[in-house]
């Protein structure tokens, strides 16, 4: 796991060093209900991109925490709502990301300061960035003018039917040009008795 915690540099996003082939994105308000939409949504769309469900289950874990900790932060977290009794609503914007080899998860709101991991322990049960960080293959948060964004990436592996993934086998070295380290070594002596032995049949 690769946490990014201050990227303040877009360059670092990483649909900013190749293009994506597939985007969606959900708009939200930031209240509970927003979780549960998001959940709904990142099936959805990772179920007709027809990636494994090793992937989805991944991903619905990444995108409840963000969004979880979205609406905490900018957001109302009472469960239960009195639309007569809010001053303001703020929006989170859910966007999707399908690349070859991953999938990014973009959490957008309107804070103006980047998440941060937490600098305590590993609980036994981790929550919030800390299982963000477990769970993708790296992450960042950084503020920008339209608000903060926190991106979590997820590999995509292709996988058999017990669920272990499928990875490229890697091309083995060409041999040495040494010809002296790369001719084999003939052992005289077992020839001959293999000569001898086969003669005495």
């Amino acid at each position: 796991m690769t946490a990014l915690r201050q990227t303040g540099n877009l360059q670092e996003r990483p649909e900013m060093h190749e293009r994506s082939r597939r985007v969606d994105d959900l708009g939200l308000v930031a209240l509970p209900t927003a979780i549960t939409c998001a959940r709904l949504f990142v099936t959805y769309t990772l179920d007709s991109w027809e990636l494994s469900s090793f992937v989805l289950a991944d991903a619905l874990v990444v995108a409840t925490e963000l969004v979880t900790l979205a609406v905490e932060e900018t957001g109302v977290a009472d469960d239960v709502v009195r639309w007569s009794e809010l001053e303001q609503l703020n929006s989170i914007v859910v966007r999707l990301l399908g690349f070859p080899n991953h999938v990014v998860i973009e959490v957008w709101d309107v804070a103006n300061e980047p998440m941060t991991l937490p600098d305590e322990e590993l609980p036994p049960f981790p929550e919030g960035l800390q299982l963000v960080d477990i769970t993708a293959s790296k992450w960042g948060s950084h503020a920008t003018r339209r608000g903060r964004v926190t991106w979590a990436e997820l590999a995509v592996h292709a996988r058999t039917e017990s669920g272990l993934p499928i990875r490229r086998r890697k091309t083995p070295p060409p041999p040495a040009h040494d010809d002296a380290a790369a001719a084999p070594t003939i052992d005289d002596d077992l020839l001959r008795r293999v000569r001898d032995g086969l003669k005495a049949l």
